[in-house]
């Protein structure tokens, strides 16, 4: 039985600003900017295959997540290897001051084609990238390593989402 993926991505951020320090009037800055996407099941353009997604925790330490070849499907208990990534969500869910995620920046093997040096992501925090089109590359054995570090002396617990393409 194949396993069909279907993402959907609706993405909002709407900001507001009033002057309300004027008279007979009150001047209103605001903008928005949104995407909604698809990705229909596939390995070409807008296209995707695989995913894999956890809640995690980490005691003040890393870990290494292999894109390529130990990340294990939760529906079917197969092994996930992604080709290319098109889209990674990271949530750090600690609400506590200074309590950081540090994603990217593995010592070897890194995956460094979206995530070329590292990200901080605070608390209550998100990193979300996304490239549906072309998507980037993971290389088993050589670039295939998402390093998520916690920061110093801290428990934090974060969920992870990774969607791509198996070829």
């Amino acid at each position: 039985m194949a396993l069909d993926l279907s993402v959907y991505v609706d993405l909002v951020f709407r900001l507001i600003q009033d002057n309300d320090n004027i008279d007979l009037s009150t001047p209103r800055d605001s903008m928005t900017i949104s995407k909604n996407d698809s990705l229909e099941n596939g390995t070409g353009s807008s296209q995707a295959d695989v995913q894999w997604h956890d809640q995690r925790t980490l005691a003040g330490t890393s870990e290494n997540i292999d894109l390529a070849g130990s990340l294990t499907s939760t529906l079917d208990s197969s092994t996930i290897t992604f080709a290319n990534v098109k889209a990674v969500l990271i949530k750090n869910n600690s609400t506590t001051a200074t309590e950081q995620l540090t994603v990217g920046g593995a010592s070897s093997n890194a995956w460094d084609t979206m995530i070329t040096d590292t990200v901080i992501v605070g608390p209550d925090g998100v990193c979300f990238l996304y490239s549906p089109i072309d998507g980037f590359a993971v290389t088993a054995g050589t670039g295939d390593i998402l390093k998520i570090t916690a920061s110093s002396g801290d428990t934090i617990t974060y969920d992870i989402v990774v969607i791509g393409t198996s070829a």
